[in-house]
């Protein structure tokens, strides 16, 4: 008799805690993230907006990232951290979509190396096993030259100080040479914040005149040099100082076969893939069709449609990408 009382008192109790927790789960989504006065925007009523506006993408990536990267581990072929800093320097160079700026916002950083993670691995699966002769390497190296030129590059050290004085001091230890004072070291001295390290800038803000006396002083500064620049106040930014450091200029061109031979063969390998109509869309609803993913809360169904409408066709999406 104790026993099932035992376990009667068990079942009440797991119960009780179960209760418990969803009253806790609820009140904790109904609490305020912003109060305004007597209104508020809750917990709840920010995920929600947040599911409506991105939900969509954020899940379905989520989904097709944990596909992609599984099959790269089983085949062998997942990107390393060397590998995606590779690809994301390549971008920098390249000035795709200001990735420089962005990467130096922690929040943009993690999901731009995690998408170029992502995409790597897909590229590894597609054109693993793709033979590459050195006669049609060079080939198409040569056909594909403006592909692969890259624009004016300079790499800079940008330090932010509020005064002369700072701006003096910052302006001292970047002309050191011996030994060199490095950005870190820089990034520690009182008053002074250095951009990417202790300060980020979004440059699409900047006034366009001080952007472009900003460029022409970098393109007329040589590698090593030093130069200042006031910032304007701007509203209710104070006025400051720049102390800019060029650490390397590299010129406009197509840059030997040799210094970017890896990303050639890549782009080589996905040509030759792509003309067997294994494009990336082709590959990705082979993978999904494969996985074949449950989903386990109906609302989200609908946004797959498109994931499962391209499995299912997938056959005619191959012919497709062979005409």
């Amino acid at each position: 008799m104790n026993k099932f009382v035992g376990i009667g008192l068990g079942i009440v109790a797991a119960g009780s805690l179960a209760g418990n927790a969803l009253m806790f789960q609820r009140y904790s989504s109904a609490k305020a993230v912003v109060s305004m006065g007597s209104d508020a925007v809750s917990i709840k009523d920010f995920r929600d907006r947040l599911e409506i506006v991105s939900g969509k993408q954020v899940l379905t990536k989520m989904v097709l990232r944990s596909i992609v990267m599984t099959e790269a581990k089983a085949k062998g072929v997942a990107p390393t951290k060397a590998d995606v800093d590779g690809r994301i320097e390549l971008m920098k160079r390249a000035n795709v979509n200001g990735i420089a700026a962005a990467m130096n916002d922690p929040n943009q950083k993690y999901i731009i190396e995690e998408d170029v993670e992502t995409d790597i691995a897909l590229e590894n699966v597609i054109t693993n096993g793709v033979p590459v002769t050195e006669s049609a390497l060079l080939e198409f190296f040569r056909k594909n030259q403006k592909v692969f030129v890259l624009p004016d590059q300079a790499k800079t050290t940008i330090v932010l100080a509020q005064n002369q004085v700072d701006a003096t001091t910052a302006s001292r230890l970047m002309q050191q040479k011996s030994p060199k004072i490095d950005a870190a070291t820089i990034a520690r001295t009182p008053r002074l914040a250095v951009l990417g390290l202790t300060a980020s800038v979004d440059w699409n803000k900047i006034d366009p005149n001080f952007r472009k006396q900003l460029i022409a002083k970098v393109n007329a500064t040589p590698a090593g040099g030093v130069f200042q620049m006031n910032v304007p106040a701007k509203g209710k930014d104070k006025s400051g100082m720049l102390i800019v450091r060029l650490e390397s200029k590299g010129a406009a061109g197509v840059p030997p076969l040799a210094q970017i031979r890896p990303h050639v063969e890549r782009q080589f390998k996905l040509q030759q893939a792509a003309i067997q109509g294994r494009t990336k869309q082709v590959v990705l609803a082979e993978l999904y069709k494969a996985k074949h993913p449950t989903i386990e809360v109906s609302k989200y169904s609908p946004w797959f449609t498109e994931l499962e409408n391209a499995s299912a066709n997938l056959q005619k999406g191959v012919k497709t990408a062979n005409k």
